[in-house]
């Protein structure tokens, strides 16, 4: 008795841990060529998909090849897809997905490169900008520059003008009044001085 009720917990849990699994060895695939895959274990129609990708555990979605498959095999086609490594994902919904091994496949598809050019572009429209943002601040301290050194020049031959018109200004006009005055005095001494020389 305790026999078999250990044997129906091991089924019922060997059940509930069940899931499909490929049973196909051989992963032999070629573009535009039907290929066959084998799998048990599932407990419900089946979804076959391609992944691609170097790493079982970062695999990326790429194609749905198979749906609602109530078989236990079905043929499957790859086109239209770049060269690189891939695998197959078999679910029925019920259970966790299982995986193929991966397999190294040749195609005619071209890899998709927009985004690295979106991005690339988008970088070289901002490095665009920042260097045109720095000639325009260049091209402002400049003109300022020559605006301060032209007005410090111009005060300074205002100033240098003042100056040379000013400096004489009463030198010799002071020399003239002097002569002026002294004239008529001398004048006036020189009777002065015979008078008292003959008398």
């Amino acid at each position: 008795m305790k026999f078999s009720i250990v044997s129906i917990v091991s089924a019922l849990a060997a059940f509930a841990a069940a899931r499909p699994a490929f049973t196909t060895i051989t992963f032999d695939v070629r573009e535009n060529v039907p290929f066959t895959l084998e799998w048990i274990g599932a407990s419900a129609p089946v979804t076959i998909e391609v992944l691609s990708g170097t790493n079982q555990n970062d695999l990326t979605p790429k194609e749905t090849l198979a749906t609602g498959v109530t078989t236990s095999s079905t043929a499957v086609t790859l086109k239209n897809l770049p060269s690189g490594m891939y695998a197959f994902r078999i679910s029925d919904g019920v259970s966790e997905p299982n995986y193929s091994v991966l397999f190294a496949y040749v195609g005619t598809g071209v890899a998709s490169t927009t985004s690295k050019s979106t991005t690339s572009a988008a970088s070289s429209t901002s490095v665009t900008s920042a260097a045109s943002s720095a000639s325009s601040a260049a091209s402002s301290t400049s003109s300022g520059s020559s605006a301060t050194s032209a007005s410090s020049t111009t005060g300074t031959r205002s100033s240098t003008s003042t100056s040379s018109t000013s400096s004489p200004t009463g030198t010799p006009l002071s020399g003239n009044n002097g002569q002026q005055l002294s004239s008529p005095f001398a004048l006036l001494l020189v009777p002065v001085a015979a008078f008292f020389f003959f008398n």
